[in-house]
């Protein structure tokens, strides 16, 4: 298998929006290189007599009907939040317009 190249992870880096530097560059390639040998060696391992495992330990999920209550002390949150609009609690943009 052909190695990682550092333009590679500097790509990979541009996407996850971290700055390296070019000797972490080099560092990341041959982390990338080695866990990819790893992976494709996994290639090699016969298991054609190993049946498929959907679940290891027969847990099911439990699962029940939410029980909407209403809260009685919403005012007195709103009183105490530093910031609001009307009823509504006011909070920081998770995204920039421009992301979406």
């Amino acid at each position: 298998m052909e190695p990682v190249s550092t333009s590679n992870v500097n790509r990979i880096a541009v996407l996850a929006n971290l700055d390296l530097r070019p000797a972490e560059l080099r560092v990341r390639a041959q982390e990338f290189s080695a866990i990819l040998e790893f992976v494709n060696a996994l290639k090699d391992i016969k298991v054609e007599s190993v049946q498929p495992t959907v679940q290891v330990t027969e847990v099911e999920n439990v699962f029940r009907q939410d029980d909407v209550i209403a809260f009685a002390h919403h005012r007195t949150l709103l009183e105490h939040s530093p910031h609001r609009h009307g009823d509504l609690f006011r909070v920081a943009a998770v995204f920039n317009q421009d992301e979406r």
